[in-house]
């Protein structure tokens, strides 16, 4: 079931500095308020060395959006389905996830050269951004 609507929800109650910081094991900043990825809103924090980690919630519908590009890599173990797009604008790592209800965009930049450390680091985020997002979904039920 795919949606247009997105829950009136600011991107920063999803992660506080300190789980961000503790989840990539590096001193941050924010999260700062703004940005947008395709129809969703987003924040961001800032780390050492041009660090940039953000996270968006996106419409269910708009998750698909790059789903099918030839360069993106299917990821398992993280929600209802989730995918890498490889190449992404601004260079660094853009993870799509999505569960039944909710979607997000991690996109991290900056100075992890590691793409296993990198890639972990935007799992973390996006399990527990959807989760928080379920749980926030379900009581406003």
């Amino acid at each position: 079931m795919a949606t247009y609507t997105l829950p009136p929800i600011d991107p920063r109650i999803l992660m506080s500095r300190t789980e961000a910081a503790t989840l990539t094991g590096q001193p941050l900043r924010g999260p700062a308020s703004g940005g947008w990825e395709l129809d969703g809103r987003a924040c961001t924090f800032l780390g050492p060395q041009d660090l940039v980690l953000s996270i968006a919630i996106i419409s269910t519908n708009a998750f698909a959006l790059e789903r099918y590009d030839p360069t993106s890599k299917t990821i398992s173990g993280l929600g209802l389905s989730a995918y890498v797009a490889v190449g992404s604008p601004l260079g660094g790592l853009r993870l799509f996830a999505r569960t039944l209800n909710s979607a997000v965009i991690v996109h991290i930049s900056g100075p992890l050269n590691d793409k296993r450390a990198r890639l972990k680091i935007a799992t973390d985020l996006a399990t527990r951004a959807l989760y928080d997002l379920d749980i926030i979904g379900e009581s406003r039920k």
